[in-house]
């Protein structure tokens, strides 16, 4: 189950939908969303401005 609760998982990152966006914060953005399917990719800090990540979790749903 595991295996093919996994493959459709990547079915679903890899197909077109108009619900999937992509996209790169630049320096002072940020995002605010429930939780979301998403990628992870590399990152790599500049020393002379490392990035500063918030995280917040909530029992309740932001509602938009």
């Amino acid at each position: 189950m595991t295996q093919q609760a996994q493959q459709r998982l990547r079915e679903i990152l890899t197909s077109d939908s108009p619900y999937k966006f992509q996209g790169r914060l630049n320096a002072g953005q940020g995002l605010l969303c429930n939780n979301i399917l998403h990628t992870r990719t590399a990152f790599k800090d500049d020393k002379e401005k490392p990035r500063l990540l918030y995280r917040g979790r909530y029992f309740d749903k932001i509602n938009l």
